[in-house]
């Protein structure tokens, strides 16, 4: 005995909706995906930058340690480079 299969059809109407939010879904997980590649992008440029923060701290306290050797303990007026002592 052979089992029937009772096939029913969409209306263009609902295939037609049934098209567009599929194509809707797909146009937004692409938009998903470019954003999450620029947010990447993003992120990998920050932590450049944040090496780059750190490399440029290291620099200013060994120029603040060297300038301390040199001239003590001092202020400095960083619009001149007047240097005031701090007795």
């Amino acid at each position: 005995m052979e089992k029937v299969i009772n096939v029913k059809q969409l209306t263009e109407e609902e295939f037609s909706v049934l098209k567009t939010l599929n194509s809707s879904t797909q146009d937004l997980i692409i938009k998903f995906g470019q954003v999450e590649y620029q947010n990447q992008l993003l992120i990998n440029q920050k932590q450049e930058i944040i090496k780059e923060l750190e490399l440029l701290r290291i620099q200013e306290i060994k120029y603040g340690q060297d300038v301390q050797n040199k001239y003590g303990q001092v202020s400095i007026n960083i619009e001149t480079g007047e240097i005031t002592t701090t007795d």
